[in-house]
């Protein structure tokens, strides 16, 4: 729900709803667990072999989602693999374009104490597409998410009818195709 008030010489429009925002895809870099790819963490599944898994390798992962139209973004939560025993390293960043990110929430580690979403609250932002920037948990540098959700107020955008799947790319841990003998992966 918007609420327009007219202030002289200003135009404001408030957000004053938390409704569920649709994401309409979730991608990354395609260097995903095998049967752990990006759309599990947007499927509405909170079981745990339902996720996006995606080790670090000293590096970001970037989780992005793409909510379909520029909306008002309120929070983001965030249902954590294995949550209730450790913490995850993240960030979360919004933008308009896709290009240019800001920070909504600067680095730091989830709470490692549930199972269920872990709400990211912010002052509310225009953005299309969040991501997640992953740094690996306590215990090793694997990115697990088991679910997202976002609210907000803005334009209804309808959920595709299949999921937008990032194509898994052909490399293994540190570059390693698995597809090939170790001979063909070493000079």
């Amino acid at each position: 729900i918007f609420l327009s008030i007219a202030i002289p010489g200003v135009g404001y429009a408030a957000c004053l709803d938390d409704t569920p925002l649709t994401i309409v895809s979730s991608t990354d870099d395609g260097l995903y667990e095998e049967t752990h790819g990006s759309e599990n963490a947007i499927d509405g599944n909170l079981d745990p072999d339902s996720r996006w898994s995606n080790l670090g390798q000293g590096e970001p992962k970037h989780l992005l989602f793409d909510l379909g139209a520029v909306q008002t973004v309120k929070s983001m939560g965030i249902a954590w693999y294995k949550g209730d025993q450790r913490k995850a390293t993240y960030a979360i960043e919004a933008s308009v374009d896709g290009e240019t990110f800001q920070n909504l929430r600067p680095i730091g580690m989830s709470a490692g104490a549930s199972l269920d979403f872990e709400t990211n609250t912010f002052d509310p932002v225009q953005a299309q597409y969040l991501r997640i920037a992953a740094e690996g948990n306590e215990a090793n540098e694997w990115n697990s998410v088991v679910e997202v959700q976002v609210t907000g107020c803005g334009t209804q955008v309808a959920a595709p009818a299949e999921p937008v799947l990032t194509p898994r790319a052909n490399t293994g841990l540190f570059g390693l195709d698995p597809s090939k003998s170790p001979g063909e992966n070493f000079d």
